[in-house]
C-alpha cells in the first residue's frame, strides 16, 4: 500500500520492487518502485485548475503518473471552469513543485478543433503556472504542431503558456539566443521540391512505399516488423523512414506500439505528386528578434504571427503579399487579415485592412491607399532578350475592391486561367496630379483629379495596356469644365488622356476665355495645342 498524504487522502494498492545498489541513494535513484494496480485513478485538484487521470507510483524519491498502451496517463488543464489543454504519456514525474515527462502528446481544444502534436518534453512549473512543450529535433518530437482551426503545421520550437493567461505563444526555445524562427505551412501544401527531398538517394520514395504496404494489406497502420520485411530493409532503417514521414505530417509513429498510422495527407501528397488533386503553396517564415512569433488570442483563437516579411499565394499566378510591419492576423482556416502591399504580376496595391479568403481565394481590399502598375517597353531594336518594363509615374487612389486570384478549385495553378488574377474597385476612386506633374504642386488634390468610375482588370500577371482605358472624368479646378475622356497610358508612362474640343471651344476659368483644338493630361500637366480666344 502506497500512501501520499501531500497529494492524495487515501491508500494505492500496487506492486513494489526493491534492488540492492552499490551506491547510497540519491535524488536520482531509480530504486524503491512502486506501480499502482489500477491506471484509472482520478486526482481532482492536483495543482489548481489541474486534475489527474491514471497510475500512480514511485522511482526512488520520485512520485510518477503512469499508463499504459491502452490508456496513457493524462492531465487535464482547465481554464474558466473549462477542459483548455490534455497532456498524455506513458509516465509523467513528478518534481518538486514540477511535472515533466518525455515524450507526450498534447492537444488544447477550441470549439470542436485542436491544435495537436504527438511527442513533446513537457514541463509544468506550479511556482511560475508556466506550461511549456518543447519539440526536438529528433525521432516523433520533430513532428510540426498540427494546427486543426488554422488549417496549418507550425515547426516551432516550442509552445508557452501561462495559466490563466489568455495568450498561448509559439517560438524557439527561451534562452540566451534573442532570434526566433517559427515555419507554417498549409496543411494541403505540396512541393515537388521537397516530395524528392524525402526520397532522397532512395529508389522509391518512402510515400509511394507506404502507400503499396497500405494498399497490399488493405490497412492504415503500418507495423515496423511486416513494413520492414515488405521493403527488404532492417527495422531501423524502416523506422526511421517513418519518423521521417512523420516530420512531414504524413504519419503518426506510435514508439511504444512500434507502428504508424497514415494521415490522409499522405494520400493528398501522393496526388499532388501525380497531379490529380488541387493543392496549395501557402508557406511562409516567421523570424522574430526578442519577440514572440505567433500568438494565439484563447478567447477568439485569432493568431498574430510576426516576422513574415512577405507570403507567397500563387506562384502560378505570381501573387504575393508584402505585410506592413510583417504582421499578419490568422484566423480559421487560413483565412488571414493584414495590411501592406500585394504583388499581383504587373500590379501593386497598398491596402489597409485586408483580409486573405482561402476557400474563394480570394483578396479583399475595403481600403487601398494607392494602386499602380508596370508597362512592358516595346522592343524598337528586337535586340532584348527578356522585356523590359517600367512604372507608370501615376497612382490610382482612395479605393476599394477586390481580387481573385485564381479559380477557388485550382489553387495549386494545375489547370491555365489565363484571364486571373482579376481586380475588381467597388467605388469611385482617383488619380491626383499634385506631385507628380510639371505643375509643380500647383493643382491642388481638392479640386483637381481624375475621378475612375468603378472598373475590373484581369489578367494581371500578363496585362497589356494595349487598348486599356479607365472611364470617369477629369476636374480641373474651374479651369475647364469636367472632361469626360477615358485615362490611358500615355507615351511618357502618364496617366492622362489627349482629347480634341467641340467645336465651339471649351470655356476657361468660367468663361473668362475660349480654347479650341487639342487638350493634353500628361506628366507636363493640362496643356494643349489651338487657339485661344477671349
Amino acid at each position: 500500500m502506497f500512501y501520499n498524504k501531500k497529494f492524495f487522502n487515501f491508500p494505492i494498492s500496487g506492486v513494489f520492487r526493491e534492488k540492492v545498489l552499490s551506491s547510497p541513494p540519491g535524488d536520482r535513484a531509480s530504486y524503491p518502485q512502486f506501480d499502482s494496480y489500477f491506471k484509472d485513478y482520478e486526482v481532482i485538484g492536483l495543482y489548481e485548475n489541474v486534475n489527474f487521470y491514471g497510475g500512480i507510483g514511485m522511482r526512488g524519491r520520485t512520485v510518477v503518473f503512469t499508463g499504459n498502451n491502452n490508456q496513457p496517463a493524462r492531465f487535464i488543464f482547465k481554464k474558466g471552469g473549462e477542459y483548455f489543454a490534455v497532456i498524455r504519456s506513458m509516465m509523467f514525474q513528478l518534481e518538486e513543485d514540477e511535472i515533466v515527462s518525455s515524450p507526450a502528446s498534447f492537444s488544447i481544444y477550441f470549439d470542436r478543433d485542436s491544435i495537436y502534436h504527438p511527442g513533446l518534453q513537457m514541463r509544468y512549473d506550479d511556482n511560475t503556472k508556466v506550461l511549456s512543450l518543447i519539440r526536438l529535433n529528433r525521432g516523433i518530437a520533430q513532428s510540426p504542431f498540427f494546427d486543426d482551426y488554422h488549417k496549418v503545421d507550425m515547426y516551432s520550437e516550442a509552445l508557452y503558456w501561462v495559466m490563466d493567461s489568455e495568450e498561448v505563444s509559439f517560438e524557439q526555445i527561451r534562452g540566451i539566443s534573442q532570434a526566433s524562427k517559427v515555419g507554417f505551412e498549409s496543411d494541403r501544401y505540396y512541393s515537388e521540391y521537397e516530395y524528392y527531398k524525402l526520397q532522397g538517394i532512395d529508389e522509391v520514395n518512402p510515400i509511394v512505399q507506404v502507400k503499396r504496404y497500405a494498399d497490399r494489406y488493405t490497412t492504415d497502420i503500418v507495423k515496423v516488423g511486416a513494413f520492414a520485411d515488405f521493403i527488404d530493409k532492417p527495422e531501423e532503417q524502416a523506422v526511421s523512414m517513418l519518423l521521417l514521414l512523420e516530420s512531414r505530417g504524413l504519419v503518426v509513429y506510435n514508439s511504444d506500439r512500434r507502428q504508424a498510422l497514415i494521415k490522409k495527407r499522405l494520400y493528398d501528397y501522393l496526388h499532388a505528386h501525380h497531379k490529380e488533386t488541387d493543392y496549395d503553396v501557402i508557406r511562409f517564415d516567421s523570424e522574430t528578434s526578442g519577440k514572440r512569433n505567433a500568438v494565439v488570442e484563447l478567447a477568439t483563437f485569432d493568431m498574430l504571427i510576426s516576422g513574415v516579411p512577405r507570403i507567397s499565394l500563387s506562384d502560378s499566378q505570381g501573387v504575393y503579399i508584402y505585410p506592413y510591419e510583417e504582421e499578419i492576423i490568422l484566423k480559421k482556416n487560413k483565412d488571414f487579415i493584414f495590411s501592406g502591399k500585394v504583388r499581383a504580376g504587373l500590379f501593386e496595391f497598398y491596402a489597409q485592412d485586408g483580409l486573405f479568403r482561402y476557400d474563394t481565394f480570394m483578396i479583399s481590399m475595403p481600403q487601398i491607399d494607392s494602386m499602380s502598375f508596370f508597362v512592358r517597353i516595346p522592343d524598337t531594336t528586337g535586340t532584348l532578350k527578356e522585356p523590359r518594363y517600367y512604372r507608370v509615374q501615376a497612382m490610382v487612389e482612395d479605393m476599394n475592391g477586390y481580387m481573385i486570384i485564381d479559380e477557388k478549385g485550382n489553387k495549386s495553378g494545375l489547370k491555365s486561367y489565363p484571364q486571373y488574377p482579376i481586380f475588381t474597385s467597388i467605388d469611385q476612386s482617383y488619380v491626383y496630379y499634385d506631385s507628380r506633374t510639371g505643375g509643380n504642386g500647383t493643382y491642388d488634390r481638392s479640386k483637381f483629379f481624375y475621378e475612375l468610375e468603378p472598373f475590373t482588370i484581369d489578367s494581371l500577371d500578363n496585362f497589356s495596356t494595349t487598348g486599356m482605358n479607365f472611364e470617369g472624368y477629369l476636374a480641373s479646378g474651374g479651369i475647364m469644365p469636367p472632361i469626360k475622356k477615358p485615362l490611358k497610358v500615355m507615351p511618357d508612362y502618364s496617366l492622362g488622356f489627349e482629347t480634341i474640343t467641340p467645336d465651339e471651344g471649351l470655356d476657361l476659368y468660367d468663361g473668362k476665355a475660349t480654347f479650341n483644338d487639342t487638350v493634353i493630361m500628361d506628366n507636363s500637366g493640362l496643356h494643349g495645342a489651338g487657339e485661344l480666344s477671349t
